[in-house]
């Protein structure tokens, strides 16, 4: 098929490295049909930088209000019956939309897929890949191969990205008519790191899944990535989950794994709170931890955090009694 496709590219203060994503997507040798860049309310120079691509990249401006708005409104402003997401440091090797065009044409029925990825530092493409980072067996899905690269999953992958997340916004690909059916991205997710692992979730356990395992994307990674910080890419995760629990019809099938990721990560954000020193946010999240559940390391923590002199005189203590 000659798939037309329009590329949506959300954008905040992506002045700096834009350019080189834009270059990858025009540079495509499956040419899309339009390229649609979202600048969710940039206060730097993202407009004159994408003015500089004239007809050949079309831009809309909102007041800023997170990614999902941002693709959600390109997508309306769209026109191709084909979608495919690209965040506005990400890079595309040129085969990128040719392989995910070719899986769909073998398999007309494809309505969403996803390719593998690796990260990108500075201008290093990393040599392992996302799919090499998977755990043993995580690909024993019912699935049939189409062509070297290109695969299709035939069953629900939703148990599967509760376990390992390996799809990434800048690598899916999808008919309009199956982004209007799952819903498009959640808006009021819009400040969440974890934002687009809700959508990914209800994409694959809509339809088959169309998989390119060849790398090639690439995902950058640098000092103005929106999930650096740890702790609050913990705490998006916590809330992501529980939104998915209580918002997604899948989910109860998976309560119990969707418990214990929500249980791990409220551990390991109280930790983390706990190391730089912001108790309340570590007490708030010992809330989502049993008392069973936690480590011996946080069990201490915790005593710090609500009896700071219990633990004190436990330290003098001990250090008297060595003496």
């Amino acid at each position: 098929m000659s798939a037309e496709i329009s590329v949506i590219v959300p954008s905040y203060n992506r002045g700096k490295l834009i350019r080189p994503t834009l270059d990858s997507i025009l540079g495509q040798s499956h040419r899309p049909f339009e390229v649609i860049v979202v600048d969710d309310g940039s206060t730097d120079d993202t407009e004159i930088v994408v003015a500089q691509y004239g007809a050949s990249v079309k831009y809309i401006r909102i007041e800023n209000s997170g990614p999902p708005r941002a693709r959600n409104r390109g997508a309306a402003a769209s026109t191709a019956p084909w979608l495919a997401f690209c965040d506005s440091d990400d890079l595309w090797h040129p085969e990128k939309l040719r392989l995910q065009v070719r899986l769909f044409d073998e398999v007309p029925d494809l309505e969403y897929g996803f390719t593998n990825c690796r990260t990108v530092v500075g201008e290093e493409w990393a040599e392992s890949t996302k799919f090499d980072s998977l755990p043993f067996g995580y690909w024993d899905l019912k699935q049939r191969s189409v062509d070297t690269d290109l695969f299709v999953v035939e069953e629900s992958m939703f148990g599967r990205l509760l376990i390992r997340q390996p799809v990434f916004p800048s690598t899916v690909m999808m008919k309009r008519a199956f982004f209007e059916k799952v819903g498009g991205w959640q808006e009021s997710l819009g400040r969440n790191p974890a934002e687009d692992v809700e959508f990914h979730l209800r994409c694959v356990d809509q339809t088959r899944i169309g998989v390119v395992s060849r790398a090639v994307v690439g995902i950058r990674k640098h000092d103005r990535n929106f999930s650096g910080d740890s702790l609050r890419t913990r705490i998006g995760d916590i809330e992501m989950l529980n939104f998915v629990r209580s918002h997604n019809p899948a989910a109860s099938k998976y309560s119990s794994v969707i418990e214990e990721r929500i249980i791990a990560a409220s551990g390991s954000a109280a930790e983390e709170a706990f190391a730089i020193g912001d108790i309340q946010t570590m007490k708030r999240l010992l809330k989502g931890v049993p008392f069973h559940k936690r480590t011996w390391k946080l069990h201490v923590k915790s005593l710090a955090a609500y009896c700071p002199e219990s633990v004190t005189q436990f330290l003098l203590g001990k250090s008297s009694s060595r003496r």
